[in-house]
């Protein structure tokens, strides 16, 4: 009788402490059979306690809840160890979030066998676990964007430089050039030697210094302020490169022009030649045998976007990194000096545009050009 009577007093105090406590406290059979339910608070319970007891949770809960409870109560039994588990339920307090803890309940034999089911509301905890993860996810962001503008800014000022320093070179070089250029010319006009040979080898002479020259003048127009362009049709500039370019094609590559409607651009027009021609070459270098480029132009956002694509090889994921830098080229020793991809991005840079590199679906590259349209609304 005392035995008893102290069970109960024992019973009595564990069950005061259970209330006085901010957690659920539930018994649970293996059948999912509610045997008690202890809580301090009712607006946190699915329903009243007294309802609760004596229930299945499938008669009480909804059926995805019941189902992933009673699966928890069997594995705990079955493996005679804790398990944690988060969920959410809709109760009167609202919705919210719950940690739940089940342990094995030692029974007495032929009676069912019993798990103790411990919940914490984790609701505020999970409110601030997901602004927690907003905030790092918008710091990421932050921090990508700060990444990519800095890189920018390098770009920028590297450019700049470099453009300085070309236009510099060109014009230190340009005028030795222009009196070796004029005394070969004089002395190709006034040749009498009887060496044809000789005669040869002045006129080779006339056609590489007229060549530097012509590049020491297109790299002297970087010290030009693109104010000083004019409005361009890109589709004018597009077409002379690619008269430059169909006589050097290969017989198996054939070129492919989708044209949209474009405003005009403000721009220095043999600039953009030059872009466009530096893209087309390196495209057509590109393919080995048979194969195609694409040119493609169209206007959105108040940017007109060409896009030029071949069927080549592709570019190394490698380089890609070191893409448009100067004296950068997958081409043989003595075959490119690796300045086309750089001085195009530098020319679109100054004139508020950007390249951009991708693959070709199916294999190949494309290169996209991006440039601010003009004020005029007149469209080709």
């Amino acid at each position: 009788m005392k035995r008893n009577t102290r069970a109960r007093e024992g019973e009595d105090r564990l069950r005061a402490v259970a209330e006085a406590l901010p957690d659920l406290l539930f018994v649970l059979d293996e059948d999912g059979t509610y045997i008690d339910v202890v809580s301090s608070s009712t607006t946190l319970l699915y329903a009243e306690a007294h309802r609760l007891v004596g229930q299945r949770m499938h008669d009480v809960l909804p059926r995805e809840s019941a189902d992933l409870f009673l699966r928890t109560v069997r594995e705990t039994l079955k493996s005679q160890k804790s398990r944690i588990l988060e969920y959410s339920l809709q109760v009167p307090a609202g919705r919210r979030f719950f940690e739940g803890r089940t342990a094995p309940l030692r029974t007495k034999r032929g009676d069912k066998r019993r798990v103790v089911w411990i919940s914490r509301d984790i609701t505020e905890r999970k409110g601030l676990e997901d602004r927690l993860r907003a905030q790092v996810a918008k710091t990421s962001r932050a921090y990508r964007e700060l990444k990519r503008t800095q890189e920018q800014l390098v770009r920028s000022e590297k450019f700049a430089l470099i453009g300085m320093l070309i236009a510099g070179v060109a014009h230190e070089l340009n005028n030795p050039l222009n009196v070796m250029y004029g005394n070969l010319k004089l002395l190709a006009e006034g040749a009498s030697d009887p060496d044809p040979r000789r005669g040869r080898f002045i006129a080779d002479a006339v056609i590489a210094a007229e060549r530097a020259r012509n590049v020491m003048e297109e790299f002297r127009t970087f010290a030009r302020d693109v104010s000083d362009g004019e409005f361009v049709d890109l589709h004018e500039c597009l077409e002379e490169a690619l008269s430059g370019l169909r006589g050097g094609l290969a017989p198996g590559i054939r070129v492919v022009i989708e044209r949209g409607r474009i405003p005009k651009v403000r721009c220095i027009a043999h600039q953009m030649r030059q872009v466009f021609s530096n893209l087309l070459r390196n495209a057509a270098e590109a393919i080995d045998g048979d194969g195609s480029i694409g040119v493609k132009t169209r206007a959105g956002r108040g940017r007109v976007i060409v896009d030029v694509s071949d069927t080549g090889r592709g570019i190394s994921p490698d380089f890609l990194k070191r893409l448009f830098e100067p004296f950068q080229t997958t081409k043989p020793v003595g075959q490119g000096m690796g300045l086309g991809l750089a001085v195009s991005a530098m020319i679109l840079h100054r004139h508020g545009g950007a390249v951009a590199y991708r693959r070709r679906k199916g294999g190949g590259s494309v290169f996209r050009i991006s440039l601010p349209a003009g004020s005029t609304t007149e469209a080709t």
